[in-house]
């Protein structure tokens, strides 16, 4: 059985593909991630071919987007423009945004790369995440950018700040001031985007980042 959780259209290298985000046959893991059970979302990729719609690509198992507690479409996205590999090369950037119950919830980025027909997982990273734990409750927020590198790959620039928030009647409120908290530059190895590690000396001001 399959279930479509959303659609939305990418357009690499002008021809326009539909993005498929589903979940097929058992999706609940064994694993936990915050108390709820991992759900494993398939994206698949289709293009139309005369009438009919034609595969071009889908993610394995092991390179499936996590989510979880997804309760809507609204909960996922497509990023079509903000992020490349090279400069003939996007990649398809799928923002989502989770919750587990009535919890302030986290926000994640995975970018994949479609090359020689497949789809394939080459980062997965937390973009924001509300802390209601702690005494006083604070947001994490990761800016993720590309520039160019020192060969053919563009680079990605990780930059992580924090602000406090308050609780009130309809959830965490957060703002003010933000805190560096690290910053780090990742390089594509041909498989997937690693850390090569930066002094927090070096992170610029986050301001109003777009998550």
């Amino acid at each position: 059985m399959v279930r479509i959780a959303a659609l939305h259209v990418w357009s690499p290298s002008g021809e326009k593909l539909l993005v498929v985000i589903h979940y097929a046959g058992s999706v609940v893991s064994l694993g936990f991630v915050r108390g709820g059970c991992q759900e494993f979302a398939h994206v698949g990729l289709l293009r139309r071919r005369g009438g009919r719609l034609e595969r071009v690509a889908i993610t394995s198992k092991t390179d499936s987007a996590l989510v979880a507690g997804i309760g809507s479409e609204d909960d996922l996205s497509v990023d079509a423009k903000s992020f490349e590999l090279t400069d003939e090369e996007p990649l398809l950037a799928v923002r989502t945004n989770n919750a587990i119950g009535t919890g302030p919830g986290w926000s994640e980025l995975s970018l994949f790369r479609l090359h020689e027909s497949k789809l394939t997982l080459i980062l997965g990273t937390e973009t924001s995440y509300r802390d209601a734990t702690a005494s006083s409750p604070t947001e994490t927020l990761t800016r993720i950018e590309t520039r160019r590198g020192r060969g053919a790959y563009y680079e990605l620039t990780v930059e992580k700040t924090q602000r406090s928030c308050q609780m009130g009647s309809n959830g965490m409120v957060c703002g003010g001031a933000e805190a560096a908290i690290s910053s780090d530059v990742l390089r594509f190895d041909g498989r997937g985007y690693r850390s090569a590690k930066q002094d927090v000396s070096d992170t610029r001001r986050v301001v109003d980042p777009e998550l």
